[in-house]
């Protein structure tokens, strides 16, 4: 699924999540990485989806930690309306 990243109303660029997980609820994030450590990069990406996707909840997995690496990362989007999920 892309999201569209806007800069004063203006769609900029779209960005690619790698998973997107839903049940009758709520819609989950999910994006995986596989490197030594996560970065600060990488939690600002999951921070950008949440925002600019009026998403709640990311989990961003790292397969390259050991033991596995899992970052949770919430946001409070203040209308959760103007985001439709594509089918």
């Amino acid at each position: 699924m892309e999201i569209p990243i806007t800069y004063d109303g203006v769609v900029v660029t779209k960005r690619r999540v790698d998973f997107v997980v839903w049940n009758d609820a709520d819609e989950l994030l999910l994006e995986v990485k596989a490197k030594s450590v996560i970065l600060p990069g990488d939690i600002e990406q999951c921070l950008l989806y949440l925002h600019q996707g009026g998403y709640r909840l990311c989990l961003l997995v790292n397969f390259g930690e050991k033991p596995l690496g899992i970052r949770r990362l919430a946001h409070t989007p203040e209308d959760r309306s103007s985001r439709k999920r594509d089918s």
